[in-house]
């Protein structure tokens, strides 16, 4: 439902372990029971006053690429133990993968407190920005969910009917599952956020407080 997908060949793996985290090591590399000892020692480090930066800031600006995502884990693994991030999102989406692996880096980050400030959060920033605890809309905030796109490159070579079925079936279980991450992050339900994706029109900001795609609205200066 979100998302710009190229070329044809992507594996539904990944998509597929965020609408059913479940308690498997192999999906995220890390299991809940890891998790939480990650955060019992973000704790300790912080306890003992090593646990380096308190507050760290992040931002998921322009196009979403891989690029994006290794500056971005650069900045989480620099401070490891953290007690809140701040993520400014300015960005109209990019490339599904990336997308996808930024919200597992930001989700696992053992925080107490994740805060995204949104300015424009469109296609697969607005993944990213499930994964902060408190999302906040500066006003004109433009929130778009859609169905998932393929751009066909001219590589040379020729695609058969059963190539493009295989991507067709790819892009239908993106979609369907990064509705699953949406509905359970906000509690929305998931009915009603494909039809609003399937709108193709960026949400009213009243409408994803009420559905919990935000959680306040900035007041206008």
């Amino acid at each position: 439902m979100l998302f710009s997908i190229m070329p044809i060949g992507l594996d539904p793996m990944f998509i597929k372990m965020l609408a059913d985290p479940g308690d498997q090591p192999d999906w995220f590399g890390t299991s809940s029971a890891e998790m939480a000892e990650m955060r019992v020692a973000a704790s300790r480090a912080r306890a003992s006053g090593s646990a380096g930066p308190e507050h760290i800031d992040v931002d998921i600006h322009g196009h979403i690429t891989r690029e994006t995502y290794d500056r971005v884990k650069a900045r989480l693994d620099a401070a490891p133990f953290a007690r809140a991030i701040n993520i400014d999102i300015d960005s109209h989406g990019g490339f599904v993968l990336p997308s996808v692996d930024l919200f597992v880096v930001i989700d696992r980050h053992p925080a107490e407190r994740k805060v995204a400030r949104l300015r424009q959060c469109a296609s697969g920033a607005a993944l990213v920005a499930m994964a902060a605890d408190i999302r906040i809309a500066a006003p004109g905030c433009e929130i778009l969910l859609h169905p998932s796109t393929m751009a066909l490159v001219d590589d040379g070579r020729r695609y058969t009917a059963e190539d493009l079925e295989h991507s067709a079936d790819l892009m239908r279980q993106v979609d369907a599952d990064i509705l699953s991450v949406v509905a359970q992050r906000t509690g929305a339900d998931r009915a009603v956020l494909a039809a609003e994706a399937a709108t193709e029109v960026p949400a009213d900001l009243a409408w994803c407080r009420a559905h919990r795609i935000i959680h306040e609205i900035e007041t206008a200066r």
